[in-house]
């Protein structure tokens, strides 16, 4: 699974999942993954 972060100048911090190897569902440890990161 790929995490990508962004944050703009404008503080907006964007975070883009990716896991192509399940199609891109959302799973538990992707949304493990999202908790920690915020």
């Amino acid at each position: 699974m790929k995490l990508i972060k962004e944050k703009s100048d404008h503080g907006v911090l964007r975070l883009i999942m990716n896991n192509s190897d399940q199609g891109n569902a959302l799973s538990e440890s992707m949304m493990s993954i999202l908790m920690d990161e915020i």
